[in-house]
């Protein structure tokens, strides 16, 4: 739900203005309240990639700038842009993140470690076993409905793509929270 601006190490996500019935990014106090919740809650695990949230200005003959003259008419989030091997379509290219394990990337071998160690550095504790299963379950719910509010967009692009992946993420759902309900 933003656009993004990439240039050289540096990344904009600008919130568009929408709502949905599952986020309502619709006036410019949202989208700053979600522009900051999103940096606050994404820094706790990746402080060096999320690096705040910036007025976007316009200027008296309606141009845009990130310097401070004008009128601030929208906000931004200001991250550091990856490198181009760590890109997600690289990775599947490199045939180093197949897309199956994309909606199972807390059980994926070799991202498990590697979150649980950034969140034990974190919060100076590693979390029970039942709360990971309970925000995985609820991550991929939240995936799922995702998906399925493609399937209300107009136009609607992609149908086939949409359900399936909805009905995957249901299952790793069920899957998640079976660990903590007898």
């Amino acid at each position: 739900m933003s656009w993004v601006f990439m240039a050289d190490d540096w990344v904009l996500k600008l919130k568009k203005p929408v709502k949905r019935a599952f986020l309502d990014f619709s006036t410019v106090d949202a989208r700053h309240f979600f522009c900051s919740e999103e940096v606050r809650l994404n820094r706790r695990l990746a402080r060096e990639t999320y690096r705040g949230v910036k007025p976007l200005y316009a200027d008296l003959s309606g141009n845009l700038t990130l310097e401070e003259r004008g009128t601030a008419v929208d906000w931004v989030v200001e991250m550091r842009r990856l490198p181009e091997a760590d890109m997600l379509d690289r990775r599947i290219k490199a045939r180093d993140l197949v897309p199956t394990q994309l909606f199972e990337a807390l059980g994926a071998a070799w991202i498990g470690p590697i979150f649980f160690a950034a969140l034990e550095r974190r919060l100076a504790n590693r979390p029970c076993d039942r709360l990971i299963a309970v925000y995985g379950g609820f991550r991929a719910l939240l995936r799922a409905r995702l998906c399925l509010a493609h399937l209300l967009e107009t136009p609607l692009r992609e149908p086939e793509k949409w359900r399936p992946l909805a009905l995957a993420y249901l299952k790793l759902a069920r899957a998640r929270l079976s660990l903590i309900v007898s």
